[in-house]
């Protein structure tokens, strides 16, 4: 996320110790490094010797830098873990302060892993926090900055760079402040659609009129710098802007976007397959239900603060009461008895709005529940009578809908099949299947041959395709009169073919690319002139990928062993058997992939 580039510069500083000035610049000067190990001793002794002089704001403020430093180069997990601390640090010392800044720092870290609900919830949380008890305090950057990825996440782009206008009319900004506003301003400007060139122009001439008047750069003005670059089509310069940025979450886009514009679509697919890699392991659902239960043990402390806080004021409100007399017991009397009151019905306001989300999660599991079945009857559950031919397929989607898919269909004495892996996975990945499900069987009942469908297919399904997203797929044609298997491979793991006696080994595939990345692709089909008494075993990455509880892969080579030293008398007992195995394998850890199997005998 771009906002965990943005470090913390305190403006009280100077109030600071030679010692610990001293650390924070080292630790300001790491943040632009990935020396971990470095970073880390910095920081600790940084936050030892503020504690010791007492500096509150300063050491909360090193605190965030080490959660956004954890969150770029180690983490979600770990800074998920650092706010705590902070969060627990917080409650013990009784710090408004301390819960406002772990409350923007859990938005921030929530927003890095597109929790996009929750981190606009923290944020309204953090603001209203500091409003009722730091109205002095000069506002956080990093408010203004998760802000406006908001409002370009929603397209609102107008309203970013007003509400960066508005926040600029302020005086208590510093340098490094202005600059940091100019350049969210010029990226809002950069992602308005259509482009307004006069516009683009007018804020990237006053986002360099501002560093140069001040002096001061930062790695945002690279990123902006990137986004410049790629406007003006100058895709060289945008590569060498990209290259340096540590952040993986940052630089992979805008590397793949360059070689895109390069023109240079294998080596984008490679660097998007590194990125979706890397945001899968980083972003799994163990590390986002982490973040909501970071938030609700961060808003029960803050309830916690809160309550310790109206203990106390009650308490001098008695005391008050007794030395002015009755009179004023009773008007106290008033007044409590009309908060209890108020508070009970907050509290019922409370278990209603309970209420309501428990119906709503009900419901959203009863539609996902009729999803998958509308899913899986997308996909034949009954296999071909034919003589000569043994065909049998499964799908067990790794969440309650998935993306892959499998299919065939019988024109005259022509098998068509297929099998295919959507990017990413649940709801989207669902519906780009259901696409290209119906594109298979369309284009089938028309006789094309593979790599003909798979042009038809690509086109298709690129266009429009906000998303990103593409579909790995291995197209088949048999012909039940000869034996003869037409193919095209789009991206797709290469299928283990058995030899005439039975030694199976990986088919040897044309590397063509992914279907719905890029229109006007060109896709290479393959034959064998004869697969008869040959079985052919199709999969998606579910099988080999597949982890057990200790991240250990089942692996190419399992597979590989299992199909050669076990006898099947059928292409059902090869498809239950690999599957009995992956079980076996994983030994009760949640499937991270959708498992696909199509095992075909002619």
């Amino acid at each position: 996320m771009l906002s965990s580039l943005l470090m913390v510069m305190s403006a009280e500083v100077s109030a600071m110790s030679d010692d610990a000035s001293t650390l924070r610049y080292r630790q300001l000067a790491l943040f632009e490094t990935d020396s971990v190990e470095a970073f880390e001793d910095v920081t600790v002794r940084l936050k030892q010797l503020l504690e010791k002089e007492g500096e509150d704001e300063a050491l909360y403020d090193v605190w965030y830098n080490e959660a956004m430093y954890v969150l770029t180069y180690v983490s979600s997990n770990q800074a998920l873990a650092t706010v705590g601390e902070m969060k627990d640090y917080a409650q013990q010392h009784d710090s408004k302060y301390g819960f406002y800044k772990a409350t923007l720092t859990n938005a921030l870290i929530a927003y890095d892993m597109k929790l996009m609900d929750r981190a606009e919830k923290l944020l309204h949380q953090a603001i209203d926090y500091k409003e009722r008890y730091l109205p002095d305090t000069k506002p956080a950057l990093q408010l203004y900055v998760l802000f406006t990825d908001i409002y370009d996440d929603k397209k609102q782009w107008d309203e970013s760079i007003r509400f960066l206008e508005q926040a600029l009319s302020h005086d208590y900004w510093n340098d490094n402040d202005r600059v940091i506003l100019t350049t969210l301003k010029c990226k809002s400007a950069l992602a308005i659609v259509p482009q307004d060139p006069v516009k683009i122009q007018k804020y990237y001439d006053e986002m360099h009129r501002v560093i140069d008047e001040t002096g001061y750069t930062c790695t945002y003005n690279r990123y902006v710098e990137c986004l410049y670059a790629r406007y003006k089509h100058e895709y060289g310069k945008m590569m060498e802007l990209a290259r340096p940025i540590l952040a993986p979450e940052v630089r992979l886009p805008l590397v793949v976007a360059a070689l895109e514009g390069f023109g240079r679509y294998k080596e984008a697919l490679d660097s998007f397959r590194v990125f979706k890699d890397w945001t899968d392991k980083q972003f799994n659902d163990e590390t986002r239900n982490l973040t909501e239960k970071n938030a609700l043990e961060l808003q029960a402390a803050r309830a916690e603060n809160e309550a310790t806080t109206l203990r106390l004021t009650h308490h001098r409100t008695v005391l008050a009461a007794v030395v002015c007399g009755l009179l004023l017991i009773a008007a106290f009397l008033v007044i409590y008895l009309r908060r209890r009151q108020q508070q009970m019905r907050e509290l019922k306001q409370a278990y209603d709005q309970l209420e309501e989300v428990t119906t709503q999660k009900e419901r959203i599991e009863s539609e996902l529940r009729i999803a998958r079945d509308i899913q899986m009857s997308m996909v034949p559950m009954a296999f071909p009578d034919y003589p000569g031919l043994d065909l049998y397929a499964s799908m067990t989607p790794a969440k309650e809908v998935g993306g892959d898919l499998y299919g065939y269909v019988i024109q005259g004495d022509k098998l068509y099949f297929c099998v295919g892996d959507v990017s990413g996975k649940g709801v989207p990945a669902s519906l780009f299947m259901a696409q290209a499900a119906r594109l298979f069987r369309t284009l089938s009942a028309e006789g094309m041959m593979p790599a003909d469908m798979a042009v038809r297919m690509n086109n298709e399904l690129a266009e429009g395709n906000d998303r990103s997203m593409f579909v790995t797929m291995f197209i088949g044609l048999l012909h039940l009169d000869t034996g003869r298997l037409d193919f095209c491979n789009a991206g797709h793991n290469p299928p283990v073919i058995g030899g005439n006696d039975q030694h199976g080994e990986f088919l040897k595939v044309e590397q063509n690319l992914a279907i719905g990345l890029f229109p006007d692709l060109e896709f290479t089909g393959e034959h064998i002139d004869s697969i008869k008494g040959r079985p052919l075993f199709i999969y998606t990455d579910g099988l080999n990928e597949a982890e057990n509880d200790k991240q250990e892969l089942f692996g190419d080579d399992r597979m590989l062993d299992i199909l050669r030293h076990t006898h099947f008398d059928s292409a059902r007992q090869v498809i239950e058997t690999i599957t009995a195995e992956v079980e076996k394998h994983r030994n009760g850890a949640v499937p991270n992939d959708d498992l696909t199997l199509l095992c075909l005998k002619f």
